[in-house]
């Protein structure tokens, strides 16, 4: 019984240590996420390739056209992405003095609250479901 505790113990520590540093981060179509760590020496990558990076007091920051002018770096913040598209999800990995962090990004539909694409499926759909419930009541 008590090798199944220690089991259990350091099987609930690994799993904690391993998901301490991984985060989900959501923004919307023309909006803009920050990306909650203040990195004072490291990088930033997307998907494996490094899109930012600080060290030495240097700060590069246009390393991938996909984010040029549209990712900004602050000494109190950290990064941040603006006008952001459906293309910027995905995971992000920052280094930062030795941690590693992940984030995982999802962009959400568009900024003017319009319908997306196919919107009018839904519409009729609805137009459908009143029909038949006025023929069956």
């Amino acid at each position: 019984m008590l090798l199944i505790s220690i089991v259990c113990l350091l099987w609930i520590a690994a799993v904690s240590v391993s998901c301490s540093h991984s985060e989900e981060l959501t923004g919307i179509v023309g909006g803009r996420i920050n990306i909650p760590n203040s990195l004072t020496k490291g990088t930033l990558m997307y998907k494996g390739t490094v899109i930012g990076d600080v060290s030495n007091g240097n700060i590069r920051i246009d390393l991938d056209e996909r984010f040029t002018g549209r990712l900004q770096w602050d000494s109190s913040t950290g990064f941040s992405i603006t006008d952001l598209k459906l293309e910027d999800s995905g995971e992000y990995t920052m280094q930062n003095n030795g941690e590693e962090f992940t984030y995982h990004l999802k962009i959400h539909g568009n900024r003017t609250g319009a319908a997306p694409a196919g919107g009018h499926f839904s519409a009729l759909s609805c137009f459908f479901v009143l029909i038949l419930v006025q023929f069956f009541l």
